[in-house]
């Protein structure tokens, strides 16, 4: 999975990368941009399957970039304001983590991007298989029977 990340902070940037090498190296990043500008000729010029956004960014709004270009993949904003949810689920948001995030939060944005893009079937497998507990039928009711 290709991935474009559109932030500010230098630091922010390299925080990102790190962590998503360590939890998710199946999501390549391919591209940053810094600005509203940057982004857009990003999105427009480099093939990709998810951004990682944040808000506020130095020449505007990452909402602005929407009215730039057309944004066709799920994006995980990343930003320091709680009060922008709202929009952000309305413009292809599939989460929403708040900084400074942990890496639990953004595991669980990876998951979600998996279970909506049909990978719930990779996920399901990884999870611990339930084991049968044997039951013996008396009757009109089971009883326990330890093996």
């Amino acid at each position: 999975m290709r991935a474009i990340i559109i932030e500010d902070e230098p630091l922010s940037v390299a925080e990102l990368r790190t962590t998503l090498a360590e939890i998710a190296p199946q999501i390549e990043v391919v591209a940053t941009a810094s600005s509203v500008a940057e982004a857009a000729a990003v999105i427009a010029g480099v093939g990709h399957d998810l951004i990682f956004m944040d808000i506020h960014l130095g020449d505007g709004s990452g909402f602005d970039i929407f009215e730039r270009t057309e944004i066709t993949v799920p994006v995980i904003f990343i930003t320091a304001y709680d009060s922008y949810a709202l929009k952000a689920f309305e413009n292809k948001g599939i989460d929403y983590l708040l900084k400074p995030f942990g890496r639990e939060d953004l595991q669980r944005a990876i998951d979600k991007l998996g279970l909506l893009s049909g990978g719930e079937a990779r996920l399901r497998s990884t999870a611990p298989r339930r084991r049968r507990l044997p039951f013996t039928r008396n009757a009109s009711w089971y009883t326990w029977a330890p093996g």
